[in-house]
């Protein structure tokens, strides 16, 4: 193996081993958040104050991140052609895919509600659009499997097509989060930007809470912009070493945007005051938030359990 292979390989299982951790501790820290500090103060039994939305995504981030950056190490190790190699390849992708799909539901979740007030004619509108976010994410996923199986061996590559198409689908994908990101960060401004009298005045509570869901907001979508840009930096440039460091990197930034989105509905605990960390409290946000968990549901064609309804301005 030539020196900068080595080298560059080293880094690559570092990197990976380094992030396979930062994700763990993650986990466990959203895991402690929710079981014991949400449970406790809500007072409420734990499958009603664990399996709310929120929770269910961000458990499926940080799953994802984790099983991402496994996957990530196993494709430095085993390279593209032995098929543990190939297995690494279609498991990082499809982790990748989920990951992109559970970040944007999740700030589609928090941002419905901006949306209804600053422009609510264009709810609809990003909801339709949110109907084919699977579509577009998934089918890099069937692409990367088609390549893999035609990938035997150095000597008997895959044809370019397959690369290509793979290479498309992927781009595609980067495009609609970039796009999404983009609609989304243009409510947050917009909302952050207002006038007193530009729309109907709020509650304090919730004004609070919609204020730190913008203001995180417009920090996760500047780290997908990040993530978006090195990852097609590393596909325009032509050293392998440079490449690779810069899939690193847009790989280091999908961990940025989830821990961001947990700081999202930390800060939002915090904001929320006493009112919403007692049973009653509770009650009160579940009762405000029904309507936008159906909306929600309805929009990306997921179930949560009837017997949580909390707020999208809820932890």
């Amino acid at each position: 193996m030539a020196t900068d292979d080595y080298v560059g390989n080293n880094l690559g299982l570092y990197g990976g081993f380094l992030l396979i951790a930062v994700s763990a501790f993650g986990l466990c820290w959203f895991l402690y958040q929710v079981l014991v500090i949400e449970t406790r103060n809500r007072g409420l039994p734990i499958t009603r104050a664990v399996l709310t939305p929120v929770n269910n995504l961000l458990l499926g981030g940080f799953v994802a991140l984790i099983f991402q950056y496994i996957f990530y190490v196993l494709r430095v190790q085993y390279g593209v052609f032995t098929v543990m190699g190939k297995i690494a390849f279609v498991g990082l992708q499809t982790c990748v895919a989920l990951n992109e799909l559970l970040a944007v539901y999740f700030t589609w979740y928090r941002t419905e509600p901006i949306l209804d007030i600053v422009q609510s004619s264009s709810t609809s509108q990003v909801k339709k659009a949110l109907n084919f976010a699977p579509v577009i994410y998934f089918t890099q996923v069937i692409t990367s499997i088609l390549f893999v199986s035609m990938n035997t061996s150095a000597d008997n590559p895959a044809a370019p097509i397959y690369t290509i198409m793979n290479n498309i689908l992927i781009g595609i994908a980067g495009v609609s989060t970039t796009l999404f990101d983009s609609i989304f960060l243009y409510i947050f401004i917009k909302y952050l930007r207002r006038n007193v009298s530009d729309f109907a005045p709020l509650p304090p509570q919730q004004s609070k809470v919609f204020k730190t869901v913008a203001r995180y907001g417009v920090w996760s979508s500047i780290f997908c912009y990040c993530c978006s840009a090195t990852f097609l930096l590393g596909y325009t440039v032509q050293d392998p070493y440079i490449s690779g460091f810069l899939f690193a990197v847009s790989s280091f930034f999908m961990a940025v945007i989830v821990f961001t989105l947990f700081g999202m509905k930390r800060a939002i605990w915090s904001v929320g005051g006493s009112a919403a960390n007692t049973p009653k409290g509770t009650a009160e946000l579940e009762s405000r938030g029904q309507t936008t968990e159906e909306s929600f549901v309805s929009t990306v064609g997921r179930t949560f359990p009837d017997t949580e309804r909390s707020s999208v301005w809820s932890p």
